[in-house]
C-alpha cells in the first residue's frame, strides 16, 4: 500500500490476501483485523492479545501478525526494547529513540521526506522505508545537566 488506505480498503486487501492463500476467513481474524485498524500509533503483540475481543492466543496472534505482514499490510520495527507494528501505508516519518529511556517519538521531517520521495532506485520497487534516530530527548538531557549541576555536600 503505497498510500493512506481507507480501513475498509485494509479490511479488502485482507480478504483477497485469505482468498489467493486459500485461508479461512475466522472470527478471531476480523476481531483481531478491526483491533489492529483501531490503532493509530505503532502497537505491540501485547496489545493486540489485551484488547482484543473475544480473548485469542499469543498463537493466534503472532499468526495474525504474519499473515498481514505477508500481505505487505503491515510495517515490523525492531526496537531497542521491543518489536512494534504499524499499518502500511501511513505517511512517512522516521523514528527519534531515546538511548536514555528508550521512549520513542515519530517524527515527519518534510524536506527528507521529499528528498526520499525523489529518489530513484535502480531495479527495485521501495514498499516503505525505516530510518531510526537516536540520541537523547530534551527530558532526559535537562535531567542529566540537571544532575551535573548539583553541588556535592558530601566533600569537605
Amino acid at each position: 500500500m503505497s498510500k493512506i488506505a481507507q480501513k475498509e480498503d485494509y479490511v479488502l486487501a485482507f480478504n483477497q490476501f485469505l482468498e489467493k492463500k486459500q485461508l479461512r476467513k475466522t472470527a478471531e481474524r476480523a476481531a483481531m483485523l478491526q483491533r489492529i485498524l483501531a490503532f493509530d500509533k505503532h502497537f505491540t503483540i501485547e496489545d493486540i492479545i489485551t484488547h482484543t475481543k473475544p480473548a485469542i492466543s499469543r498463537a493466534t496472534a503472532y499468526n495474525m501478525l504474519t499473515l498481514m505482514l505477508q500481505a505487505r499490510l503491515l510495517v515490523k520495527h525492531h526496537f531497542p526494547d521491543t518489536i512494534e507494528y504499524e499499518l502500511a501505508g501511513r505517511p512517512r516519518h522516521s523514528h527519534q529513540i531515546c538511548t536514555t529511556c528508550g521512549k520513542i517519538k515519530e517524527v515527519r521531517d518534510t524536506q527528507l521526506i521529499t528528498t526520499l520521495n525523489t529518489r530513484k532506485y535502480t531495479a527495485f520497487n521501495l514498499s516503505h522505508l525505516a530510518i531510526y534516530l537516536y540520541g537523547e530527548c530534551s527530558t532526559c538531557a535537562r535531567r542529566r545537566k540537571k544532575l551535573t549541576n548539583k553541588p556535592d555536600y558530601n566533600e569537605s
